[in-house]
């Protein structure tokens, strides 16, 4: 169930998310331009429209969880020479964490996410027959 938190949550959330995601965008550019093999590629085309839809808070807990297991599985011993931004352990288990912190807590208020899927103002019609069960 995704949560839309307004004011100083919704606020550090779209922070976070931000910073995600922009982190992805770049360090994906940065890995695209090496000239590495086409999949390569397309895993960094991949990851620069998922760190786009984060930036937005579109599907926020699907590309979070995508950007995490793409973190973790390079953390977890894929060859990590292409990488620029994140290529110490350390900053690369932190990023790891913090897409996987996105993808629980969901994208906040200020999110395509909230505009979509966010809270609804119910209207009950006083004059509508109840159903007494």
């Amino acid at each position: 169930m995704l949560s839309f938190p307004a004011a100083w949550v919704g606020a550090a959330l779209l922070v976070l998310r931000v910073v995600v995601g922009a982190s992805t965008i770049i360090e994906a550019a940065l890995a695209g331009t090496e000239g590495h093999a086409t999949l390569s590629l397309a895993v960094a085309l991949a990851l620069a429209v998922a760190g786009l839809a984060l930036v937005l808070g579109y599907l926020t807990p699907l590309v979070s969880a995508l950007i995490a297991a793409t973190a973790a599985v390079i953390l977890l011993g894929f060859d990590a020479t292409i990488l620029h931004l994140l290529a110490s352990r350390m900053a690369l288990f932190e990023f790891a964490v913090m897409a996987a912190v996105v993808s629980v807590l969901g994208p906040g208020a200020i999110s395509i996410d909230a505009r979509l899927f966010g809270r609804r103002e119910v209207q009950i019609d006083e004059a509508a027959p109840r159903r007494d069960l």
